[in-house]
Order: C-alpha cells, then structure tokens, then sequence
C-alpha cells in the first residue's frame, strides 16, 4: 500500500461548511457491493434500504465544548482544545500559541475561572496539561458555559450559534467525544421512529471520538498497525444482537466509522477499553456488514478503513461520482451507504 492510493482532489467549493437543514434531506449514495451498483437517494430514503430484523449500530458518545478561550496576564488570547481527561481534575489538551508556555502560563477563562496550562516536555502527543478546580454545577455542565463546539479545524470559520446542536448526534448521551461520529448527525427523531417502524434493532456502543481522526497518515503511519488511541465500550447487549444477528445471517449496518471500530475493537479487546485499532484493506471483519459513512478527508485513517470494507477502487469510484454529482463533503456533508 502507499499512501498516494488514498488520495483524492476535491474542490474547496465542495466541504460542507455547515449541515443540511432537515438532518435527513442530506443526500445519500447507495452502493450494493454485490452488484457493484451506486445510486442516489437522499437520507430520508434510507428505510427503503433497511430490512426488519435488520441491526444499526450507533456511537452515543457526547461531543463536549472542548475548544475553550482565555486571556494571559497580559490580556492576549490564548486558545485551549481539550483532548482526554487524565487524572486529578487534569486534562491533555493543545494551545494555541503553545510557544507562550514555557513551564506554567496562568491564564483566565471568558467566566474569570483562573486556570494553569502546564507544559510537560515528556509527555507523548500533546506536552500541555490544564487542571480545572472544582466547581458547583457538573464539570461538563460547567464546561458548557465556559467552551465553545469543537467544529472541525478545516471550517473556515468561529463556532455558530446552531452548531450546539448541529455538532451533536441525536443519540448523543456519553460525555467524552472532541470531534462528532458525523454518520449519526444525519438522524432525526422523526426517521429514526421510521427505523423503529420498520423492525430495525437499534443497538448502542460508545466510542469517544479524538481529535487524531483529523489527522493525515505519513508513508511510515500508514505501514503502522496503531492509531492514535481512543476510548471505548460495548455493552453485552449489544454484543449478543451482534452475535445472533451474525448466526442468522442478518445484517449489521454499522453508523459510522466510529460504531464499526468500536465493535471490532470488542470483537478483538474486549467490550470496554481503549483502542488504537487501525483498519486496513485485507482486514477480517467479524460483524459490520454494512456500513454509513460520510466522505472522508484524503490521506486519512478513516478513508483506509472505507476502502478495507468496501474495496479501495470501489470506494475512490464513489468518491469521483460523488464528487461529479456535487455531493458535500466531511462532518457536516453528505453520506453512502455501503452493503
């Protein structure tokens, strides 16, 4: 493999800078691996695609406000992005403009919250760390009034108003994520009473997207076998609807990228934990059989893994009709099914 055979052009004109309006009038590529067939649908339409006794999978993990603003000493601004709670009241995080912190940088949040970032040049991945005192409300009740939706860094623009909501899954329940399992924000409550209707099991898993599903492979990461780590769990029910679904013969549509890592990490670690899981081309895989996915950035984890379900020149086919026919792209952009 080389990483130039996950890469792809796509006119800027083309990335979605903010979701469609309903959720499910986003439009929708269908491709049938069996008949190396695509079409073209819209979300809405996703129920003429399901069958009853028919298993989705969704990632209910909550994106938190994790991009926070606060001002140094001197009243220039400083920009926190949370990445994983450590331990302690701690959190890894990055800073934006790092180079001001030398060994501790006080700074003070938009509510006169007073913090430390503190820099650790042993730390692997991101040296910074912030500790957040204790507060009356919930840390992420508090965190809600202090930070702003973590929308991704390709969107050329600040946090909206509507992406509160926007950046947020309508089965959001888990606090965790920094980044949204952006399959899942194509749901509405109205399609998913449809899904029900149709005899569809829902089943949940939680996978606590990181900011690393931004980040492009090099030649050296792609050869890897590891990603960068996120955390996860499966609970045992959804485990035994697997299963028997996979006795039967049913299928298993797993919602995005994210649901389908968080099962075949189970499959291979265990129902929780934490996985760095990378799925390549030549991967077995032991229960999606389908699969919703919204078009990826090139170069990235999330496109590889694409390909190993469906076949890397069948995905980049989708890819060029999908750009041909004016499909948005990335979080907040149209999907494909794949079955």
């Amino acid at each position: 493999m080389r990483l130039e055979d996950f890469d792809y052009r796509l006119p800027d004109r083309l990335i979605a800078q903010f979701p469609a309006s309903p959720r499910d009038s986003a439009r929708l590529l269908v491709y049938d691996r069996a008949r190396a067939h695509l079409a073209h649908h819209s979300i809405a339409e996703i129920t003429n695609f399901l069958a009853p006794d028919d298993v989705m999978v969704v990632n209910n993990t909550k994106v938190i406000p994790a991009r926070l603003n606060s001002l140094d000493a001197q009243g220039r601004p400083i920009e926190i992005f949370l990445l994983h709670p450590e331990h302690d009241s701690s959190w890894r995080c990055l800073v934006k403009p790092g180079r001001r912190v030398k060994t501790t940088l006080p700074v003070t949040l938009s509510d006169n919250t007073k913090i430390e970032i503190r820099r650790s040049p042993e730390a692997l991945g991101s040296p910074f760390t912030v500790r957040f005192p204790a507060t009356e409300l919930p840390f992420f009740d508090w965190l809600a009034r202090v930070g702003t939706p973590p929308i991704p860094p390709y969107l050329a623009r600040a946090a909206a108003a509507s992406d509160w909501s926007s950046y947020q899954t309508v089965f959001a329940k888990e606090s965790g994520a920094v980044a949204a399992p952006t399959a899942g924000l194509h749901f509405t409550p109205e399609l998913l009473t449809e899904v029900h209707q149709q005899g569809v099991t829902i089943a949940s898993t939680t996978l606590h997207v990181g900011y690393g599903t931004f980040a492009p492979l090099s030649e050296e990461g792609l050869e890897g076998t590891e990603l960068h780590a996120e955390s996860y769990s499966v609970p045992e029910s959804t485990l035994k609807i697997c299963e028997e679904a996979r006795h039967h013969g049913r299928r298993i549509l797993c919602v995005g990228t994210t649901s389908l890592r968080a099962l075949e990490s189970a499959a291979l670690g265990g129902p929780t934990g934490s996985t760095r899981l990378f799925i390549k081309p030549g991967f077995p895989f032991r229960h999606a059989n389908a699969l919703l996915t919204n078009f990826h950035l090139p170069k990235t984890s999330l496109l590889v893994l694409v390909s190993a379900f469906m076949g890397r020149e069948a995905a980049l086919r989708c890819y060029e009709e999908a750009i041909s026919q004016d499909y948005r792209f990335y979080s907040y952009g149209d999907a494909m099914l794949v079955y």
